[in-house]
């Protein structure tokens, strides 16, 4: 495991860290106050740490009225610029099963880690297996969510 995979995994255990769901960073824009840190999600989570251990890295504001959402520059909503990702030795469709259990199954911080670490001490595991395998006897399903 590498040191960028093992302070992810710290972050996602800390019991300080605060999750939100549908975007990488929310906070609440009070009118002539500091904003409040509303919460990440898993891959903001990681953004953050990345952007305040190496000063390299933007939050964009994307949106919101009482909250802003920001996404880390150079990225989707359901991923991590190719450089982050390769550090991270996980693939676009990794951080898009990522998005999605943090955001549509409401997996918590330390449910996404437990997957994570799996992924990365396997090394040949994905993340959507990785979560089938130690879920499978909660009720997990995963769904196809193409159109097509």
């Amino acid at each position: 495991m590498n040191r960028y995979q093992r302070g992810w995994l710290k972050d996602l255990r800390n019991p300080d860290s605060k999750q939100a769901r549908g975007a990488f960073k929310k906070v609440a824009d009070e009118q002539g106050q500091e904003p409040e840190l509303i919460g990440f999600c898993c891959l903001g989570l990681y953004a953050d740490s990345f952007i305040v251990g190496t000063g390299e890295g933007n939050w964009e504001y994307s949106d919101g009225l009482s909250v802003r959402e920001y996404n880390l520059e150079g990225c989707s909503s359901t991923s991590l610029p190719d450089e982050h990702r390769l550090l991270l030795g996980l693939t676009d469709t990794d951080t898009a099963v990522l998005a999605m259990l943090n955001d549509d199954y409401k997996f918590g911080f330390l449910d996404i880690a437990d997957v994570l670490e799996h992924v990365f001490l396997d090394g040949s595991i994905d993340v959507a297996t990785a979560a089938k395998e130690i879920f499978i006897g909660q009720g997990l399903e995963f769904h196809n969510h193409d159109k097509n």
